[in-house]
């Protein structure tokens, strides 16, 4: 059990430092509008390679709330918060995305980085999006292109822009803004059709 722990934790220590590297974090922050003041509900966050981004940009007038089933994730977010003095920021809730704590019409902006291909219940997911969403919100998803990278999920798994958009739309929701990112990865801004 404890050389299980062991690996998870090494597991998302590579993680983070991986993401934390891969991109340039303020350009993302810019595209998908995470501005000051603001609230963000980062789904499937891990151990928080964008959620000290993300809190960093909202600052101490916005709030984000970091949502993952994984405890040691977590527990490495908020020793990574602490650090930062960005605990006041982020609230952690250790629950599914699909089903969370999180106030109804309550966020502006929804991030999803590198999870997208891993839901498996769209129509779960969309409801709970669109349950938490205020008006007007929009849904930020970078993820992998479906290419032979060494890095990242399984090939077999991964999603093309073409066919997360598939997806959105089926679930009524709009790709507003589509960009190729650096590393592999894609960017979609994407809105409820009633907002």
């Amino acid at each position: 059990m404890a050389e299980d722990n062991e690996f998870h934790v090494h597991h998302y220590r590579e993680m983070y430092e991986r993401s934390r590297n891969m991109f340039d974090m303020n350009d993302i922050m810019k595209k998908a509008g995470i501005i000051q003041g603001i609230k963000v509900a980062e789904l499937g966050c891990g151990p928080g390679a964008f959620t000290i981004p993300i809190a960093e940009s909202v600052s101490k007038n916005g709030m984000v709330f970091a949502v993952d089933r994984n405890s040691e994730a977590l527990e490495m977010l908020r020793e990574r918060l602490k650090e930062k003095n960005l605990e006041g920021v982020v609230k952690t809730l250790q629950e599914p995305m699909e089903s969370t704590s999180i106030q109804d019409h309550s966020v502006d902006v929804i991030f999803l980085a590198n999870v997208f291909h891993d839901i498996t219940n769209h129509q779960l997911f969309f409801r709970e999006a669109r349950r938490i969403l205020k008006k007007g919100g929009k849904l930020v998803d970078l993820d992998w292109k479906k290419t032979g990278s060494g890095f990242g999920p399984p090939f077999s798994i991964r999603l093309n822009p073409d066919e997360a958009r598939a997806i959105f739309e089926k679930h009524g929701l709009t790709v507003i803004h589509e960009e190729d990112m650096q590393n592999d990865h894609y960017l979609l801004i994407v809105k409820p059709d009633n907002s």
